[in-house]
């Protein structure tokens, strides 16, 4: 082999390693680039998860409040409606005792 054509050989050969080292390089760039951006997407999501988590905390908490305050006013005005019917004499008194015992006999039973 003459000494041209081993200077061209080497010369392809360096080529070629250098292509695959800036190839490497390149791949390189594009896997820490891949990571960057799964690290940043997994950031988000977290984000949001957590909001999502607090609104859902509030969101009952508020509900459940609303829910009570509403059954309580019914129960008031319902308890508001039994003493007066009880108050309009001392019959309605008895027969809303004698049916409410009937009632507390029939659930008994259960």
């Amino acid at each position: 082999m003459s000494i041209n054509t081993k200077n061209s050989a080497r010369g392809a050969l360096s080529s070629i390693l250098g292509t695959i080292s800036t190839t490497a390089g390149a791949v390189t760039n594009l896997v820490d680039t891949g990571n960057q951006s799964i690290g940043m997407l997994a950031a988000y999501v977290d984000t949001a998860a957590a909001k999502q988590r607090d609104s859902h905390k509030v969101e009952r908490h508020v509900s459940r409040k609303i829910l009570m305050e509403e059954v309580a006013s019914a129960e008031a005005e319902r308890r508001v409606e039994i003493a007066k019917f009880r108050a309009t004499s001392k019959q309605h008194d008895e027969l809303f005792v004698a049916a409410f015992k009937d009632m507390e006999a029939l659930f008994a039973e259960d």
